[in-house]
């Protein structure tokens, strides 16, 4: 049994009635009913996306806070930086942006990209990938260069190690010359 006093105008303390309502709402004397959870907005998970921004075929992005469910244009809970992706210039408020994380925000992966990308002071830290594309007739010329780079190696070591194998050949007869040579005055 329930019983709780409350206070309804600063004259008349009420009891609450034991009722079998719902946990979360309870009948006061006088049959009305009060709802002990207060109505509090619902979050669903936060996200750390791009925001467009800019003219046909020259966007801008801002980075943003928001409710996963809300548009990709609506409000922001907090904007922390901008993204251009043409120039690659951004700014970003890599503290802020790590403390939502921390939270429980989840960035994209384009936001995770720049995120970890990016410099103390919130500027990209671009990376230019360095692979030429060559054509056809460039790769096959390539590859004929290397096998006969290798063919050359192949043929140096050969080389090599004929050559090892004739002083070692020099320094065995040696080695059977001068024992001979000493056993022949003892005689």
């Amino acid at each position: 049994m329930i019983t709780i006093v409350v206070q309804v105008s600063s004259f008349k303390p009420v009891q609450v009635l034991n009722s079998r309502l719902d946990s979360n709402m309870i009948q006061l004397v006088g049959g009305i009913k009060y709802s002990l959870k207060k109505k509090e907005k619902e979050f669903k998970m936060l996200k750390i996306r791009l925001k467009r921004l800019g003219a046909k075929k020259a966007p801008t992005y801002r980075v943003i806070v928001i409710n996963s469910t809300t548009k990709r244009e609506g409000k922001p809970i907090e904007e922390l930086g901008y993204y251009n992706p043409k120039t690659k210039d951004m700014k970003l408020n890599k503290a802020s942006a790590e403390a939502w994380i921390s939270k429980g925000a989840q960035p994209t992966d384009t936001v995770k990209y720049l995120i970890t990308n990016c410099n103390a002071d919130g500027s990209l830290n671009y990376k230019k990938s360095e692979t030429v594309k060559l054509s056809k007739k460039a790769q096959a010329k390539k590859a004929a260069e290397e096998e006969a780079k290798k063919q050359a190696e192949e043929a140096a070591k050969a080389e090599a190690e004929a050559a090892k194998a004739a002083e070692a050949e020099a320094a065995e007869a040696k080695a059977e010359e001068a024992p001979a040579e000493e056993a022949a005055p003892e005689a």
